[in-house]
């Protein structure tokens, strides 16, 4: 039967792994050397509607949120389904090396994330050069005010981020920060501290798996 991948860890024996995952389906682990995958077995056709969709993602991430509590890990994207526990053990076998470095690089790190709102520039009706011009000049200053926005806060975390990165989306920017796990706390107090405009509607959430932070730059 298909199989649901949740996660990979250390294989640790104080880690406890959750009884029941999506639909209440039995967790069980597939170990390669030192590390290890979770798994339940998965019908796509039990989630069909968007209603049991929501509660599988839901039951997927507080599987995540169990084990990140717990250690560091590297999560799937829901849903990741492979046709049987043989084909997970040779993805696993094919990636351990990269998997390995991650969590032992990661290893007591949580990401935090900054969500920082932009307003959307409206795409000039006229096709003359000047208001093309116009608009460039524009998103550019957008730019430049929005990274402003992103150095306050990057400054702010300077002493606790162990890491930094952050993107444009088509709503505004998304800061990541990668941060030891003790430091959760004092993190948030940070962030809550830094003065910036209202309209960039700061929100900051977490602790989530460091996934932005899987890959080194």
């Amino acid at each position: 039967m298909a199989v649901l991948a949740y996660c990979i860890t250390e294989t640790q024996p104080e880690i406890a792994v959750p009884h029941a995952g999506v639909r209440g389906t039995t967790i069980e682990t597939v170990r390669i050397d030192d590390l290890q995958c979770l798994t339940s077995q998965f019908d796509p056709h039990d989630v069909v509607g968007n209603a049991p969709i929501q509660e599988a993602a839901l039951d997927f991430n507080r599987v995540l949120q169990d084990l990140l509590r717990q250690t560091a890990i590297i999560p799937f994207r829901f849903p990741t389904i492979l046709t049987d526990e043989t084909a997970l053990s040779q993805f696993l076998t094919e990636h351990q090396a990269e998997y390995r470095e991650a969590l032992l690089r990661l290893h007591n790190c949580v990401q935090m994330e900054i969500q920082l709102k932009m307003q959307t520039s409206t795409q000039p009706q006229a096709t003359s050069p000047k208001s093309g011009a116009e608009y460039l000049r524009g998103r550019q200053a957008q730019h430049q005010y929005i990274e402003s926005i992103v150095a306050r806060f990057r400054e702010a975390a300077q002493h606790l981020a162990k890491d930094w990165r952050h993107h444009e989306t088509v709503a505004g920017i998304r800061c990541f920060a990668l941060v030891d796990r003790s430091d959760v706390q004092a993190f948030l107090r940070q962030m809550k501290g830094v003065s910036v405009p209202t309209e960039s509607e700061p929100r900051v959430t977490g602790p989530w798996p460091a996934s932005e932070f899987l890959k080194e730059q």
